[in-house]
């Protein structure tokens, strides 16, 4: 049985979608394509309709055959998800052997940060960009104004792994990697933490000249201000949307549905209470493993300390987001629990770690 994936305007920091030129200097594979579209537009079942408005993505010479092939052979194997994307996984016969691809379709009734006309083309374009940096992500055939076609990831998610320090320390490396590869301005946790204290002394020093307004302006700029940087987010941080791919045997982010700009926090916020709260949720392990996760991503920025100080209110953010999405009253409960659960469990394996240093001695 195969595992199972879950499932505008052009912003900054965003190439043009990838697609063929269709202006009279294009190849002739490519008129060939929109003719093959074209003249199967009756003969395609219905959700797969898609395939016919797709572009082939770049290098066009190796993915042109294979959309050519998913819209002459594609069938459908199983829906691998319908909340935010109808996604289905399709067996494509190709150069005479099957070939496993994922197709994903946005349309007004899928939810999802921004607005969904330019979900398809936001994915595609971070995917290319990942690849390009050497992130493992799935590669991309073909994308469009509302769909996209990739290759099939096979391999367990870690949302099904066991889950231990160095699984964290992985899963951070890969988020550490996307960030940089999507970054808008530069992700530095040193200049974050100046920054920060350069603002904690000048609203001390208005405070202690009781100019309260000025004092209480700053606080607001600094909150807002505060963070690594801006990047191109993975948006969604389930754990579900990373697959332990058994052919290369590294992790793999293959949902960039929810891309957004934004502040790098706000993922590993989130990363740190997906993996809390993962069943079984919030037992030792589990705090053992945000707080390797995080440790890691931290150091990778230049400040361990910093986003580890970050990581409750993301996190505790993230929570009453999800606590609205789902009408649940106990989990923003949770959300105003956390900064302490947190504190606890760095103290915990703080007081660990200085009791080893000392048996070492």
């Amino acid at each position: 049985m195969l595992p199972q994936e879950p499932g505008v305007p052009q912003e900054p920091g965003v190439p043009q979608e990838p697609g063929v030129p269709q202006e009279p200097g294009a190849s002739e594979e490519s008129r060939a394509l929109r003719a093959l579209q074209a003249s199967r537009a009756q003969g395609v079942r219905e959700d797969l309709q898609v395939l016919l408005h797709l572009n082939p993505a770049p290098p066009a010479q190796a993915t042109l055959p294979l959309l050519t092939a998913a819209i002459r052979s594609a069938s459908v194997v199983l829906a691998l998800a319908d909340r935010k994307s109808d996604t289905l996984l399709l067996r494509v016969n190709s150069e005479d052997h099957d070939q496993l691809l994922v197709l994903k379709a946005y349309d007004e009734i899928h939810p999802g940060q921004g607005e969904n006309a330019g979900r398809a083309g936001r994915e595609a374009c971070a995917l290319l960009r990942l690849a390009q940096a050497g992130v493992c992500v799935p590669g991309l055939v073909a994308s469009g104004t509302h769909a996209l076609l990739r290759h099939y990831v096979q391999g367990p998610t870690a949302r099904d792994l066991h889950w231990d320090a160095a699984l964290a320390r992985q899963l951070a490396e890969w988020v550490f990697r996307c960030h940089e590869a999507l970054a808008v301005e530069g992700i530095d946790a040193a200049r974050a933490c100046r920054a920060a204290e350069t603002s904690r002394v000048a609203e001390a020093t208005d405070a202690g000249q009781h100019t309260v307004h000025r004092a209480k302006h700053r606080a607001e700029h600094r909150a807002k201000q505060s963070g690594l940087g801006r990047s191109w987010l993975v948006g969604d941080m389930n754990l579900g949307n990373f697959v332990l791919d058994v052919g290369s045997g590294r992790l793999c982010g293959i949902d960039m549905g929810d891309t957004r700009i934004g502040d790098p926090l706000d993922d590993v916020g989130e990363a740190c209470m997906r993996i809390v709260g993962r069943r079984p949720g919030f037992t030792a392990d589990r705090w053992e493993c945000a707080v390797a996760f995080a440790s890691c991503y931290g150091s990778l920025v230049g400040s361990a300390e910093y986003v580890l100080s970050k990581v409750p209110e993301r996190a505790s953010a993230s929570l009453r987001q999800m606590a609205v999405w789902r009408n649940d009253p106990f989990m923003a409960e949770v959300a105003d629990a956390f900064p302490f659960l947190w504190d606890e469990a760095l103290r915990s394996f703080r007081g660990l770690n200085k009791r080893g240093h000392s048996t070492d001695r």
